[in-house]
């Protein structure tokens, strides 16, 4: 049952890092156990930063990473 739930779970799109701590064990046995289930990880994973990156027009910014190194209440670097 237990191969069963890590099978299922990744074929549904469940990430190994939450896979991982719902079966309780850690990331590297899920990776090397079934990771070659999880082919499509790397799509999934660049879709997922695709729909951030487009959220609210942020552009996904994060605070501290302003390329013109200005973020709220600071001068813009010239």
């Amino acid at each position: 049952m237990r191969h069963t739930f890590a099978t299922w779970s990744l074929a549904a799109g469940m990430s190994i890092f939450t896979l991982s701590r719902r079966m309780g064990t850690s990331v590297q046995m899920i990776d090397a156990t079934y990771g070659h289930l999880a082919q499509d990880a790397e799509d999934q994973d660049r879709d997922l930063l695709d729909a951030f990156d487009g959220q609210n027009g942020t552009g996904g910014h994060v605070v501290g990473t302003n390329q013109d190194g200005a973020d709220a209440g600071e001068q813009p670097q010239k």
